[in-house]
C-alpha cells in the first residue's frame, strides 16, 4: 500500500500542526473532534467510509457518529477532504494534502482500485500522461470525467483465496 506519511513527508506532529493552520485558515475551529479525524486520516492512505472512521474512533476516544459525520462533511466543503463516490452508492473521504513533499496523489484526481470482495478501497499512483490524453478524448466525447475506479480484487483479498472469502461471507449472513 502506497504510504501518506512517506520519507519526503513532514513528520506527522507537524502535518497535524499544518492541518491545524488550513483549519483555522478556512475560518474552523480546531476542535478536539477535528483533530482526531484529521489525525486518524493522516495514518492511512485510503478513502474511508463515515462508519468506518467512527467505529475507529470509538474506539480510541468518546466521540458520537453524528459528530464524525458532521466534520467529514464541513472538512470536505472546506477542501480538507476530498468526498468520493466510487459507484457503489458509499461516500468516502480522503486527505488532501497541499504541501509539497507529501505525497503528489493526495494533491490532486487519482485512481482508486475498489475490491468487489472485501470493498476495501486503496489509492493508485497517479496515471501517466497517455491514460490522461485518452481521458480528455473520453470526456470530449461523452462529457466530464470525474472519477477513475478499477474494479478488481485487493491483494489480501487474492491471498486468501476464494474458498476462505466464500466461507467468511456465508458466516456473515
Amino acid at each position: 500500500m502506497l504510504s501518506v506519511l512517506n520519507t519526503a513527508s513532514p513528520e506527522p506532529n507537524e502535518q497535524l500542526n499544518q492541518l491545524r493552520d488550513r483549519l483555522r485558515s478556512a475560518g474552523m475551529r480546531v476542535t478536539a473532534p477535528r483533530v482526531a479525524v484529521l489525525r486518524y486520516l493522516l495514518t492511512i492512505n485510503r478513502p474511508i467510509t463515515h462508519k468506518q472512521l467512527a467505529d475507529q474512533l470509538e474506539q480510541e476516544i468518546q466521540i458520537d457518529r453524528a459528530t464524525v459525520f458532521r466534520n467529514l462533511v464541513s472538512l470536505a466543503k472546506v477542501g480538507i477532504l476530498k468526498r468520493v463516490e466510487l459507484g457503489d452508492h458509499v461516500w468516502r473521504f480522503e486527505l488532501v494534502t497541499t504541501t509539497e513533499s507529501a505525497d503528489t496523489h493526495h494533491k490532486s484526481s487519482h485512481p482508486h482500485l475498489l475490491c468487489v470482495q472485501c470493498g476495501s478501497v486503496l489509492c493508485l499512483p497517479p496515471v501517466g500522461t497517455e491514460f490522461r490524453t485518452f481521458v480528455r478524448k473520453v470526456a470530449s466525447l461523452i462529457g466530464e470525467v470525474h472519477e477513475i475506479v478499477l474494479k478488481g480484487s485487493c491483494r489480501e483479498c487474492l491471498l486468501k483465496g476464494p474458498a476462505q472469502i466464500e466461507t467468511e461471507d456465508s458466516v456473515s449472513e
